[in-house]
């Protein structure tokens, strides 16, 4: 065996042994986040997020979709994605490029310039012929929520340094109060610098289905509001949350039948594109 193999397979092998120990300091750390002893459950009934506003009916994160589900009883509070554009102001919009020319991203234009621009038509299938086709800013969406009386969930796409998150927090101060407010994103760094500003902002930590259900439960065990695609979500998740003081949301759900199975499991939040007709 030549001495390149030997180190090609220690290698290999010390790799497989540091992944073992690594997931049993894991698992360790997992039980020992669990219940402190305080049988903590959900306060509330389900509450119910419009997904970038009445998206399945206009074109989503537009003013229009904003202003449409702020009209309905149904949604406590209405999501949106929100980037910053060249010259530091916010707008609404799920992707860097979101305008018709996708090759023209938001954070390199001002937001003059992407006023002036028309957004990707082939967004929502036949909801981007309803509503206007502009982008909208992020203080028109606080705005809506605040004439409509509607929690204003923002999820903070790129990662952000504290002075830039602060100046997000202090815009949403100007319209809504703390418990008006929930930050999420999928970006840990952006959560626990939230956090760490004011301990009275609501965060919920975006995974998606390939982070697995066993770092889902590690975050809930960690006292982490966690939201999840609704395929990844167990009973076991929730009481997990529950038992550490956390809740849970779930995104997005636009029948009927699949959200009254988990309305019935007792999930904290919902989102949802449409509003849904459910049992009384």
């Amino acid at each position: 065996m030549t001495k390149k193999t030997r180190i090609l397979l220690l290698t290999v092998a010390c790799v497989i042994i540091a992944c073992v120990v690594g997931m049993c300091v894991c698992t360790l750390v997992l039980f020992c986040l669990q219940n402190d002893g305080n049988d903590y459950k959900g306060t509330q009934e389900t509450k119910f997020i419009a997904h970038r506003g009445l998206s399945i009916e206009y074109y989503q994160n537009s003013l229009t979709a904003f202003e449409k589900a702020g009209q309905e009883s149904f949604f406590w509070g209405i999501e949106t994605d929100i980037w910053r554009t060249k010259d530091g102001k916010w707008v609404c919009c799920h992707n860097e490029n979101p305008f018709a020319d996708d090759s023209v991203k938001v954070y390199d234009i001002t937001l003059a310039e992407a006023q002036t621009l028309a957004l990707d038509p082939h967004k929502n299938e036949e909801a981007s012929l309803r509503g206007e086709n502009t982008i909208c800013t992020y203080e028109e969406y606080l705005q809506t929520c605040a004439t409509y009386g509607k929690a204003a969930v923002i999820e903070l796409k790129a990662t952000y340094k504290k002075s830039v998150l602060q100046e997000v927090v202090d815009i949403a101060f100007r319209y809504l109060p703390s418990e008006k407010l929930v930050f999420i994103s999928f970006q840990k760094a952006n959560v626990d610098r939230i956090e760490a500003m004011d301990g009275t902002i609501q965060t919920q930590l975006l995974l998606s289905s390939g982070a697995g259900k066993f770092w889902m439960n590690f975050y809930a065990a960690a006292g982490y509001t966690i939201s999840i695609p609704y395929g990844s979500f167990t009973e076991d998740m929730l009481t997990l949350a529950h038992d550490n003081h956390a809740v849970l949301d779930v995104w997005t759900i636009n029948d009927e039948e699949t959200a009254q199975k988990y309305i019935d499991m007792g999930v904290d939040y919902l989102e949802s594109d449409r509003v849904l007709v459910l049992n009384p």
